[in-house]
C-alpha cells in the first residue's frame, strides 16, 4: 500500500500538504531523523533544504529499502523505535505514528533524550476530544487506537517548552482531527533587564515580578557584598572590586570588570547568586556586554530573554550631571539677578586695634550673600577681651551716606550659647553679649559701615552692601566665623 505521494505516485498520505502544515525549521547544517520515515519523503526534504546529515527509521523493510533508491544520500535502517540512532539530533519529526506505539508518553521522552539542546521535536498527532485528562480509545477504519486528550498531552509534555502550531492536513478515515505541536527542551530563563541606570529597571522587578518565585538578581546589590566582604569571589575578582566600588559609578566598575578579563567570574556569582533555574538579573550593561552574558547563559543551557520597554531616563550619568550643574553655576553667576532678589556684600574691614580690644565677634545677619529684603535685620554679638567692659559696649552702623550720624545700638541679647562656647558663666559675665536691629533697605543700597564701640573707642568690623551674588571663590569672604576665635581664645 503507498502510503506517502511523490510527483507521479500518488499516496494515502497528501505528502506535500503536511510538509506545509509541519513548518519544519531551519535544517541548514542541522542532524534531522525521521521516526517512522516510510520511503523518506521528508529525509529527501531535509538533505533538499541543507542538512548535514539525514536518517530515518522504519519497521517496514520495503519501505526502508525504496527511501535508499530515493534517497541514496539519506541514511535508512529498518527498525524499531525502541532503540534510536545515536544522536543527538536537531530536529526529529514523530508524524502520524504516535497512536502505534504501547507507551505512548515514553516514547515522547526517549526521544527528547536524543534531541541536542537546541532540538525541536515535530509531533503531528491526533488530539481526542474531551474535557478529561485521559487516553481515549478512538475506532478508527482499520483498527482502535489510543489518543490523548488535550490535558492529558499537556501533563505528558509538562516538563518541556511546546507549542501547538496549528491543524495539520486531514486525510481520509481520520475520525479526530491532527494537529502539529512543535516540542523543546525546557530551559531555564534568565530574564535580563538591563537598560541604562534610572531606567525602571529596579521598579518593574518589585512590580512585574512581585508575585513571582523567580528570584531577582541586582548587578549593583552583588558588587556592593562583594566589596564589603559579605559575598564570597575570587581573589583577583574581590581586590578589583573592594579597589574601584562606588555605589554612583556602577557602570565604570563594571567596564573595568570586563576590560580585566574578569566578566565569566561576574557571571558566575550571578548565576550562582541565583540558584539553580530561571531568575531575573537587574544590572545595566552595554550592547556588547550584553551579547557577552548571552553566549555565556546559552552556553550553559539557560535561555536569555530581553526584556525591553519605553521610559525616559530618570537620572543622567555622574559626569553630565557634574557638567550640567557647574555650566548652571555658571549661568547663574553671570546673570544679573532681578531688583528684588539682588543680595548682600559683606567684606572684613580691617582695624589695627581689633584683635587687642575685640579678639571675638560674629555677624549672625546679614550674611554674604543673603536676598535683600525692604528691611534688614542685623544680630550677632562680641565679646571684649575683658568681658566687664560689656556694659560700655555700643554697635553702631553709618550709611556711607551720612557718615556724620552713625546709628548707635546697645547689646541687648542674652547669648548662653556664646558663653558656653567660651567658657564662661552667666555669673561671670552677667551683662548681654549679643544685638539685634532693624534697618530700612534705603539705608545700605550705597553702603554702610558696622562696626563696635569700645570704651567709645569705633572698631570697623564689615561693610555691607547690596549687588548680585559673588563667584563661589569670592564667596568665602565672610565674616570673622566666632567659632575659630574661639579655639585662639581657650589657647590662650
Amino acid at each position: 500500500m503507498q502510503y506517502q505521494s511523490f510527483p507521479g505516485v500518488r499516496g494515502d498520505s497528501s505528502s506535500f500538504e503536511k510538509l506545509k502544515a509541519l513548518r519544519l525549521p531551519s535544517l541548514g547544517g542541522k542532524r534531522f531523523l525521521d521516526v517512522g520515515c516510510n520511503e523518506g519523503f521528508f529525509c529527501g526534504y531535509a538533505l533538499h533544504a541543507g542538512a548535514a546529515a539525514a536518517m530515518g527509521i522504519d519497521r517496514s523493510h520495503e519501505a526502508t529499502v525504496r527511501a535508499r533508491e530515493r534517497f541514496p544520500a539519506a541514511t535508512f535502517l529498518c527498525q524499531s523505535w525502541d532503540t534510536l540512532p545515536e544522536g543527538p539530533f536537531d530536529v526529529i519529526l514523530l508524524a502520524s505514528a504516535l497512536h502505534y506505539a504501547s507507551d505512548q508518553a515514553a516514547l515522547i521522552h526517549r526521544l527528547m533524550e536524543a534531541l541536542s539542546d537546541d532540538g525541536v521535536l515535530v509531533l503531528e498527532l491526533g488530539i481526542a476530544s474531551s474535557g478529561k485528562k485521559e487516553w481515549v480509545s478512538v475506532a478508527r477504519s482499520i483498527d482502535e487506537r489510543l489518543f490523548p486528550s488535550r490535558s492529558q498531552l499537556q501533563e505528558v509534555l509538562a516538563g518541556y517548552a511546546w507549542k501547538i502550531i496549528g491543524h495539520s492536513c486531514e486525510q481520509a478515515g481520520d475520525p479526530i482531527p491532527r494537529y502539529v505541536v512543535h516540542i523543546r527542551k525546557l530551559r531555564p530563563a534568565v530574564f535580563l533587564l538591563t537598560s541604562q541606570p534610572a531606567s525602571g529597571k529596579s521598579t518593574l522587578c518589585r512590580t512585574a515580578f512581585a508575585n513571582s518565585s523567580m528570584p531577582v538578581v541586582s548587578g549593583d546589590t552583588v558588587l556592593g557584598r562583594i566589596a564589603r566582604g559579605q559575598l564570597a569571589a575570587p581573589q583577583s575578582l574581590q581586590q578589583l572590586v573592594s579597589a574601584g566600588y562606588d555605589s554612583t559609578a556602577i557602570a565604570q566598575l563594571t567596564d573595568t570588570i570586563f576590560t580585566a578579563g574578569l566578566s565569566e567570574t561576574l557571571f558566575d556569582i550571578w548565576c550562582a547568586t541565583a540558584g539553580d533555574g530561571q531568575f531575573v538579573l537587574d544590572a545595566y550593561l552595554t550592547d556588547k556586554q550584553e551579547v557577552a552574558f548571552k553566549n555565556y547563559l546559552t552556553e550553559r543551557g539557560y535561555l536569555p530573554v530581553t526584556l525591553s520597554w519605553q521610559m525616559d531616563v530618570s537620572m543622567a550619568n555622574q559626569l553630565d550631571t557634574q557638567q550640567r550643574a557647574e555650566a548652571y553655576q555658571r549661568y547663574l553667576e553671570q546673570a544679573e539677578p532681578p531688583e528684588r532678589l539682588r543680595c548682600f556684600k559683606v567684606a572684613p574691614l580691617p582695624t589695627q586695634n581689633r584683635l587687642q580690644m575685640l579678639p571675638h565677634w560674629h555677624l549672625d545677619s546679614p550674611r554674604q550673600g543673603q536676598a535683600v529684603s525692604d528691611t534688614v535685620t542685623v544680630s550677632g554679638w562680641v565679646m571684649p577681651r575683658d568681658h566687664r567692659q560689656l556694659a560700655g559696649v555700643r554697635v553702631y552702623i553709618k550709611s556711607t551716606k551720612d557718615l556724620a550720624n552713625p546709628r548707635e545700638v546697645l547689646l541687648t541679647q542674652q547669648r548662653p550659647d556664646v558663653l558656653t562656647s567660651l567658657q564662661l558663666t552667666t555669673q561671670q559675665c552677667p551683662a548681654p553679649c549679643g544685638f539685634r536691629f532693624s534697618i530700612a533697605r534705603a539705608d545700605l543700597t550705597d553702603g554702610a559701615e558696622l562696626g563696635v564701640l569700645v570704651d567709645g573707642q569705633p572698631i570697623p568690623l564689615v561693610n555691607i552692601n547690596e549687588g548680585k551674588p559673588q563667584a563661589a571663590s569670592d564667596s568665602q569672604i565672610v565674616p570673622v566665623r566666632w567659632q575659630r576665635w574661639v579655639k585662639r581664645w581657650i589657647k590662650k
